[in-house]
């Protein structure tokens, strides 16, 4: 299999791979940001090869390796044994869903900062409002890099009808969007828009979400345009 691994950005790298979920292909990206101390991060690790594996690690010291919400843990254990110094950071209730995993923070705590292993170009938000989702996103600062996973989609077109008649359906097609099934999981509206305005905030340039094709430009825009309902 050909290398996935390729650098987006200055201090940004993805791993593209095919993914599909009730034969729905929506493909999955891992995202690796790298830290102010030369180090990396891994968020959202999907299924990688050892070579992806080892590339991963050429980039400099993996600190942490990360899954974001409480959907995406699948790999996590593959990737904290493939990269044995990083820490574990997880969504809540990965820990009970995995309880064999070694979980050495958990994202929203002060265990996090406590840390250190972000450094300080690298922010997290947990998104206030929707605790089922129970999603945490990255900001990368240097080149200005938003990272979701579920709570935006940007899947703009496919050749696969199921695919886009299920998309459709769920108001994730066509664009950046938020599927109804996230919007089900936001319990408080002025939390989660609270969420919202905090990463518009951050005046992000690029978007990088589980599924679905990179906003490479206008990322605040594109991120105030998918949330305007909240309005």
């Amino acid at each position: 299999m050909a290398m996935r691994l390729s650098e987006v950005a200055d201090g940004v790298w993805v791993v593209e791979q095919d993914f599909e979920l009730l034969g729905v292909k929506v493909g999955l990206r891992t995202t690796v940001l790298g830290t102010d101390d030369g180090g990396v991060v891994v968020i959202g690790p999907g299924k990688l090869e050892p070579d992806e594996y080892a590339a991963i690690g050429a980039l400099g010291p993996v600190r942490a390796v990360i899954a974001p919400n409480g959907f995406h843990h699948l790999y996590l254990r593959r990737a904290a044994a493939a990269f044995e110094g990083a820490r574990v950071l997880a969504a809540p209730g990965v820990a009970k869903k995995q309880p064999s995993l070694r979980v050495d923070a958990t994202l929203g705590t002060p265990e996090v900062a406590a840390l250190g292993v972000l450094g300080g170009g690298i922010q997290a938000l947990s998104l206030d409002g929707a605790p089922r989702a129970a999603e945490t996103v990255f900001f990368h600062a240097p080149s200005r890099t938003l990272v979701v996973t579920d709570s935006l989609f940007n899947v703009a077109d496919s050749d696969h009808w199921w695919t886009r008649t299920f998309l459709t359906l769920n108001k994730a097609y066509g664009g950046p969007s938020a599927s109804r099934i996230f919007r089900s999981a936001i319990a408080t509206r002025t939390a989660f828009r609270a969420s919202v305005d905090h990463m518009l905030a951050w005046e992000p340039q690029r978007i990088h979400m589980a599924h679905g094709a990179l906003i490479e430009s206008g990322g605040r825009d594109a991120l105030a345009r998918t949330y305007a309902w909240l309005r």
